[in-house]
């Protein structure tokens, strides 16, 4: 199985997950983070509540221990916090392993490798009806030191986890780090949590994290909904010399996302019969006119029916500001329109007929 496939789950619309940590409190699915400890009695504090969150959450939770906490030290920790634990490991909900273990199990990891096996759990979490996956270890289960490597490693993590349904606390004792490695920790996780006396700070802006999660979702959401309703969008800003397509409007018209757009562009993709009218609309509405009109397009040949909004937006001398539009694309309603109409003129051209007159007498009974 490949990372970069059947795992990436959708995390749109999906409610947020309780971390079970006091400073950040819930948090969206694909959420990589950090934690630098000082002691073991902090670690074990901070993987228990992580853990329990996740366990009361109906994830599938994998904790990877190594030095200082062994996988029967965590165990034990979080029997205590979490009385019903042995049924929670019957049930396979939770896999606590030894460093040493999950080499065992998975071979010397590569960055690739340790992804993989992540997809692979995530799978099958969801096949057995969990929300997700919730995890957590430190870099010993990659087979290398290498800085870089390491490096490149976070950042794949980065990279595939953050539209999945995971959860990955990574930890780092703060007296192995130096400052260089602490600031790479920093730089490759979406935040860090570090003890600051009695309390835990944030090292990131946890707010931006959340606010860019959501309207990321929010986009996910206006695509989905624009493909089912096969209705694009585009925007027009004139100080910027910008139009945008939406994808789906980019896939009603036939043209690869990224393609450059101008009016010409979009006036090119207009059947040859229908380029004067459309023409003529538009150019209406930039002097204030309503634009609302139907004509055809075409594509790869074929023909297409779109009906076209737009609202334009003008300063208070008249100029051309930008606008807003959408393209629906009517092709099936208008294929529906035109069996109806025919199958409306051979009714009526049967009951023309059935009340013709024939010629002959008719035959009057005695």
């Amino acid at each position: 199985m490949n990372s970069q496939g059947k795992c990436a789950a959708a995390t749109a619309n999906a409610p947020l997950r309780n971390s079970g940590l006091e400073p950040i409190g819930d948090l969206p699915w694909g959420t990589h983070f950090c934690k630098f400890y000082t002691n073991r009695a902090e670690l074990v504090e901070t993987l228990v509540r992580y853990f329990k969150a996740g366990l009361e959450a109906n994830e599938f939770c994998l904790w990877v221990t190594s030095e200082p906490l062994r996988a029967d030290e965590a165990t034990n920790a979080l029997r205590k916090a979490v009385p019903g634990l042995d049924q929670f490991i019957a049930d396979g909900q939770i896999e606590i392993l030894d460093n040493s273990h999950w080499r065992t199990l998975h071979g010397d990891c590569d960055a690739d490798r340790v992804l993989d096996v992540f997809c692979s759990k995530l799978d099958a979490a969801r096949q057995r009806g969990f929300e997700g996956l919730r995890l957590s270890g430190d870099r010993s289960w990659l087979a290398c030191n290498d800085r870089d490597e390491l490096t490149r490693y976070e950042a794949r993590m980065n990279s595939v986890i953050g539209s999945l349904r995971v959860l990955a606390l990574c930890t780092c004792a703060l007296e192995e780090c130096t400052p260089r490695e602490a600031l790479d920790l920093v730089g490759t996780h979406e935040f860090a949590l570090i003890r600051d006396g009695a309390k835990c700070r944030v090292l990131g802006n946890l707010a931006r994290l959340k606010a860019e999660r959501e309207l990321k979702e929010s986009r996910e959401d206006l695509a989905r909904a624009q493909a089912v309703a096969q209705t694009g969008s585009w925007r027009l800003d004139v100080n910027h010399n910008a139009l945008t397509w939406s994808a789906e409007t980019f896939r009603i018209f036939g043209l690869p996302r990224g393609t450059p757009l101008t009016y010409e562009t979009f006036l090119s993709a207009v059947h040859p019969d229908d380029r004067e009218y459309v023409d003529r609309n538009w150019q209406a509405a930039l002097q204030g006119a309503p634009y609302d009109i139907e004509h055809r397009i075409l594509v790869d040949g074929q023909t297409k029916w779109v009906r076209e909004r737009a609202e334009l937006e003008f300063d208070e001398q008249g100029r051309l500001l930008g606008g807003f539009g959408t393209v629906q694309d009517i092709t099936p309603r208008n294929k529906a329109r035109r069996r109806c109409g025919k199958v409306k003129r051979g009714r009526a051209s049967l009951c023309r007929a059935s009340h013709k007159p024939s010629g002959k007498p008719t035959r009057t009974e005695p």
